[in-house]
């Protein structure tokens, strides 16, 4: 009997470094997509920011961001 736990959820939230690789495209690439509200970026604090995994699920599933 093999004791694997369940694959860990993927995060609410990614850095836009993190979906420049996610997505193999560049910083301003993202941040068009974002000015284009096909991918959303929700404030953390002052400096910080992220964007949701729905909206990029619904970027690569050819959705509106949500």
């Amino acid at each position: 009997m093999t004791n694997q736990q369940p694959a860990s959820p993927l995060p609410k939230l990614y850095r836009v470094a993190e979906v420049t690789k996610l997505l193999s495209v560049s910083r301003a690439t993202v941040y068009r997509l974002i000015a284009a509200e096909k991918l959303k970026l929700v404030k953390i604090s002052t400096r910080s920011s992220g964007i949701t995994a729905a909206s990029i699920e619904a970027l690569l599933a050819g959705n509106a961001a949500q």
